[in-house]
Protein backbone atom coordinates (compact mmCIF):
# COMPACT_ATOMS: atom_id res chain seq x y z
CA UNK A 1 0.00 0.00 0.00
CA UNK A 2 1.16 3.51 -0.79
CA UNK A 3 2.67 5.12 2.32
CA UNK A 4 0.34 8.12 2.10
CA UNK A 5 -2.69 5.86 2.65
CA UNK A 6 -1.35 3.98 5.68
CA UNK A 7 -3.21 6.35 8.03
CA UNK A 8 -6.43 4.66 6.87
CA UNK A 9 -5.41 1.21 8.16
CA UNK A 10 -6.20 1.86 11.84
CA UNK A 11 -9.68 3.37 11.26
CA UNK A 12 -10.60 0.62 8.78
CA UNK A 13 -9.59 -2.13 11.22
CA UNK A 14 -11.56 -0.40 13.96
CA UNK A 15 -14.74 -0.18 11.87
CA UNK A 16 -14.39 -3.77 10.62
CA UNK A 17 -14.12 -5.02 14.22
CA UNK A 18 -17.07 -2.84 15.24
CA UNK A 19 -19.14 -4.16 12.30
CA UNK A 20 -18.30 -7.80 13.09
CA UNK A 21 -19.17 -7.34 16.76
CA UNK A 22 -22.49 -5.86 15.68
CA UNK A 23 -23.31 -8.50 13.04
CA UNK A 24 -22.32 -11.42 15.28
CA UNK A 25 -24.34 -9.83 18.10
CA UNK A 26 -21.48 -10.16 20.56
CA UNK A 27 -22.89 -7.08 22.26
CA UNK A 28 -26.57 -6.25 22.52
CA UNK A 29 -27.55 -3.79 19.76
CA UNK A 30 -29.27 -1.68 22.41
CA UNK A 31 -25.86 -0.88 23.90
CA UNK A 32 -23.71 -0.93 20.76
CA UNK A 33 -25.51 -0.11 17.50
CA UNK A 34 -23.93 -0.97 14.17
CA UNK A 35 -21.61 1.58 12.54
CA UNK A 36 -24.15 1.90 9.72
CA UNK A 37 -26.86 3.07 12.14
CA UNK A 38 -24.46 5.51 13.75
CA UNK A 39 -23.45 6.96 10.39
CA UNK A 40 -27.12 7.33 9.39
CA UNK A 41 -27.81 9.08 12.67
CA UNK A 42 -24.81 11.33 12.09
CA UNK A 43 -26.17 12.21 8.64
CA UNK A 44 -29.54 12.92 10.23
CA UNK A 45 -27.96 15.25 12.78
CA UNK A 46 -26.07 17.27 10.18
CA UNK A 47 -28.26 17.18 7.07
CA UNK A 48 -31.84 16.14 7.88
CA UNK A 49 -32.85 17.51 11.27
CA UNK A 50 -29.78 19.76 11.46
CA UNK A 51 -30.12 19.87 15.24
CA UNK A 52 -26.43 19.48 16.07
CA UNK A 53 -25.20 22.85 14.86
CA UNK A 54 -26.27 24.94 17.85
CA UNK A 55 -24.95 22.43 20.42
CA UNK A 56 -21.72 22.13 18.41
CA UNK A 57 -21.31 25.90 18.26
CA UNK A 58 -22.07 26.31 21.98
CA UNK A 59 -19.58 23.64 23.05
CA UNK A 60 -16.91 24.92 20.66
CA UNK A 61 -17.37 28.47 21.99
CA UNK A 62 -17.00 27.38 25.62
CA UNK A 63 -14.08 25.16 24.71
CA UNK A 64 -12.09 27.78 22.81
CA UNK A 65 -12.80 30.65 25.21
CA UNK A 66 -11.63 28.56 28.17
CA UNK A 67 -8.71 27.23 26.14
CA UNK A 68 -7.48 30.71 25.16
CA UNK A 69 -7.82 32.03 28.72
CA UNK A 70 -5.80 29.06 29.99
CA UNK A 71 -3.11 29.49 27.33
CA UNK A 72 -2.66 33.27 27.52
CA UNK A 73 -2.38 33.09 31.32
CA UNK A 74 -0.45 29.81 31.62
CA UNK A 75 2.29 30.40 29.04
CA UNK A 76 3.52 33.76 30.45
CA UNK A 77 3.53 32.37 33.99
CA UNK A 78 5.45 29.32 32.78
CA UNK A 79 8.01 31.59 31.12
CA UNK A 80 8.36 33.58 34.35
CA UNK A 81 8.78 30.48 36.54
CA UNK A 82 11.20 28.85 34.12
CA UNK A 83 13.40 31.95 33.94
CA UNK A 84 14.25 31.69 37.64
CA UNK A 85 15.44 28.49 39.29
CA UNK A 86 14.34 29.95 42.64
CA UNK A 87 10.78 30.61 41.44
CA UNK A 88 10.60 27.25 39.67
CA UNK A 89 11.69 25.33 42.78
CA UNK A 90 9.45 27.40 45.06
CA UNK A 91 6.27 26.81 43.05
CA UNK A 92 6.91 23.28 41.73
CA UNK A 93 5.10 21.44 44.55
CA UNK A 94 2.20 23.91 44.51
CA UNK A 95 1.70 23.57 40.75
CA UNK A 96 1.96 19.77 40.84
CA UNK A 97 -0.57 19.70 43.68
CA UNK A 98 -3.20 21.81 41.90
CA UNK A 99 -2.78 20.16 38.53
CA UNK A 100 -3.36 16.78 40.23
CA UNK A 101 -6.81 17.91 41.36
CA UNK A 102 -9.56 17.20 38.76
CA UNK A 103 -10.61 20.51 37.24
CA UNK A 104 -14.28 19.57 37.46
CA UNK A 105 -14.04 19.36 41.26
CA UNK A 106 -13.70 23.16 41.30
CA UNK A 107 -17.00 23.62 39.47
CA UNK A 108 -19.03 24.33 42.64
CA UNK A 109 -16.47 26.98 43.60
CA UNK A 110 -16.63 28.57 40.15
CA UNK A 111 -20.43 28.44 40.27
CA UNK A 112 -20.46 30.35 43.57
CA UNK A 113 -18.28 33.07 42.03
CA UNK A 114 -19.56 33.18 38.43
CA UNK A 115 -23.17 32.05 38.71
CA UNK A 116 -24.94 29.30 36.77
CA UNK A 117 -24.30 30.33 33.15
CA UNK A 118 -21.39 29.55 30.86
CA UNK A 119 -18.88 31.14 33.24
CA UNK A 120 -18.24 28.08 35.45
CA UNK A 121 -17.86 25.75 32.44
CA UNK A 122 -15.39 28.11 30.78
CA UNK A 123 -13.53 28.49 34.08
CA UNK A 124 -13.21 24.69 34.45
CA UNK A 125 -11.67 24.48 30.97
CA UNK A 126 -9.37 27.46 31.60
CA UNK A 127 -8.25 26.00 34.94
CA UNK A 128 -7.26 22.67 33.38
CA UNK A 129 -5.50 24.21 30.36
CA UNK A 130 -3.71 26.75 32.57
CA UNK A 131 -1.73 24.17 34.52
CA UNK A 132 -0.89 22.11 31.43
CA UNK A 133 0.60 25.21 29.79
CA UNK A 134 2.44 26.35 32.94
CA UNK A 135 4.12 22.97 33.43
CA UNK A 136 5.13 22.44 29.80
CA UNK A 137 6.35 26.01 29.33
CA UNK A 138 8.38 26.20 32.53
CA UNK A 139 9.92 22.78 31.84
CA UNK A 140 10.95 23.91 28.35
CA UNK A 141 12.59 27.09 29.66
CA UNK A 142 14.42 25.35 32.52
CA UNK A 143 15.76 22.64 30.22
CA UNK A 144 17.05 24.94 27.50
CA UNK A 145 20.09 23.70 25.58
CA UNK A 146 23.16 24.31 27.80
CA UNK A 147 25.44 24.49 24.75
CA UNK A 148 23.45 27.30 23.12
CA UNK A 149 23.23 29.21 26.38
CA UNK A 150 26.99 28.76 26.91
CA UNK A 151 27.83 30.03 23.41
CA UNK A 152 25.53 33.05 23.86
CA UNK A 153 27.13 33.89 27.22
CA UNK A 154 30.64 33.53 25.78
CA UNK A 155 29.67 36.04 23.10
CA UNK A 156 28.60 38.49 25.80
CA UNK A 157 24.84 38.32 25.20
CA UNK A 158 22.79 40.28 27.79
CA UNK A 159 20.22 38.55 30.00
CA UNK A 160 17.31 39.85 27.93
CA UNK A 161 18.80 38.38 24.77
CA UNK A 162 19.48 35.05 26.52
CA UNK A 163 15.86 34.82 27.58
CA UNK A 164 14.02 36.00 24.47
CA UNK A 165 16.39 34.73 21.78
CA UNK A 166 17.64 31.50 23.35
CA UNK A 167 15.51 30.23 26.23
CA UNK A 168 12.17 31.24 24.69
CA UNK A 169 12.91 29.63 21.31
CA UNK A 170 14.27 26.55 23.06
CA UNK A 171 11.01 26.30 25.00
CA UNK A 172 8.72 26.74 21.98
CA UNK A 173 8.41 22.99 21.20
CA UNK A 174 7.37 22.36 24.82
CA UNK A 175 4.99 25.31 24.75
CA UNK A 176 3.50 23.92 21.56
CA UNK A 177 3.09 20.48 23.16
CA UNK A 178 1.32 22.04 26.13
CA UNK A 179 -1.07 23.92 23.85
CA UNK A 180 -1.79 20.77 21.84
CA UNK A 181 -2.54 18.77 24.99
CA UNK A 182 -4.72 21.63 26.21
CA UNK A 183 -6.89 21.45 23.07
CA UNK A 184 -7.77 17.82 23.77
CA UNK A 185 -8.16 18.52 27.47
CA UNK A 186 -10.51 21.43 26.74
CA UNK A 187 -13.00 19.38 24.73
CA UNK A 188 -13.02 16.66 27.41
CA UNK A 189 -13.68 19.18 30.20
CA UNK A 190 -16.40 21.09 28.38
CA UNK A 191 -18.32 17.94 27.41
CA UNK A 192 -18.05 16.48 30.92
CA UNK A 193 -19.24 19.73 32.49
CA UNK A 194 -22.19 19.89 30.07
CA UNK A 195 -23.15 16.26 30.71
CA UNK A 196 -23.02 16.13 34.48
CA UNK A 197 -23.20 19.73 35.64
CA UNK A 198 -25.88 20.90 33.27
CA UNK A 199 -26.55 23.31 30.44
CA UNK A 200 -29.43 24.19 28.15
CA UNK A 201 -27.50 23.39 24.98
CA UNK A 202 -24.22 21.69 24.13
CA UNK A 203 -22.73 18.44 22.87
CA UNK A 204 -22.54 17.04 26.40
CA UNK A 205 -26.24 17.78 26.95
CA UNK A 206 -27.08 16.17 23.59
CA UNK A 207 -25.12 13.02 24.53
CA UNK A 208 -26.84 12.81 27.89
CA UNK A 209 -30.33 13.41 26.47
CA UNK A 210 -29.79 10.77 23.78
CA UNK A 211 -28.67 8.29 26.43
CA UNK A 212 -31.63 9.16 28.67
CA UNK A 213 -34.11 8.56 25.83
CA UNK A 214 -32.33 5.34 24.73
CA UNK A 215 -31.39 6.80 21.33
CA UNK A 216 -28.04 5.03 21.51
CA UNK A 217 -27.20 5.38 17.81
CA UNK A 218 -27.77 9.13 18.13
CA UNK A 219 -25.64 9.19 21.28
CA UNK A 220 -22.73 7.55 19.46
CA UNK A 221 -23.20 9.90 16.51
CA UNK A 222 -22.80 12.91 18.82
CA UNK A 223 -19.73 11.27 20.37
CA UNK A 224 -18.25 10.90 16.87
CA UNK A 225 -19.00 14.58 16.17
CA UNK A 226 -17.32 15.53 19.46
CA UNK A 227 -14.26 13.48 18.54
CA UNK A 228 -14.19 15.16 15.12
CA UNK A 229 -14.21 18.60 16.79
CA UNK A 230 -11.18 17.68 18.88
CA UNK A 231 -9.42 15.94 15.98
CA UNK A 232 -9.76 18.81 13.52
CA UNK A 233 -8.84 21.38 16.17
CA UNK A 234 -5.62 19.44 16.81
CA UNK A 235 -4.96 19.06 13.08
CA UNK A 236 -5.41 22.79 12.53
CA UNK A 237 -2.96 23.56 15.31
CA UNK A 238 -0.49 20.95 13.98
CA UNK A 239 -0.52 22.67 10.58
CA UNK A 240 0.24 25.98 12.27
CA UNK A 241 2.91 24.33 14.41
CA UNK A 242 4.66 22.85 11.36
CA UNK A 243 4.80 26.28 9.76
CA UNK A 244 6.07 28.16 12.78
CA UNK A 245 8.30 25.48 14.33
CA UNK A 246 9.71 23.96 11.16
CA UNK A 247 13.13 23.82 12.84
CA UNK A 248 11.89 21.83 15.86
CA UNK A 249 13.52 18.43 16.26
CA UNK A 250 16.41 19.19 13.93
CA UNK A 251 19.93 18.59 15.12
CA UNK A 252 21.74 21.35 16.97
Amino acid sequence: MNQKYTFLIGPLIFFVIWYLVSVLQLVDALFLPSPTKVLLSLYDLFFTKCDIYMPLFSSARRMFVGFFIGVISGVPLGLLLGSSQFLYSSCEILIDFFRSIPSTSFFPFFMLILGVGDGPKIAVVAFGCFFVCVINTSFGVVHSSPSRLFVAKIMGAPKGYLFFKVRFFEALPNISSGIKISISYAIVLVVVSEMFIGTDIGLGRLIYDSHYSYQIDRMFAVIVATGALGYFSNKLFSMLENRLLHWSGKSN
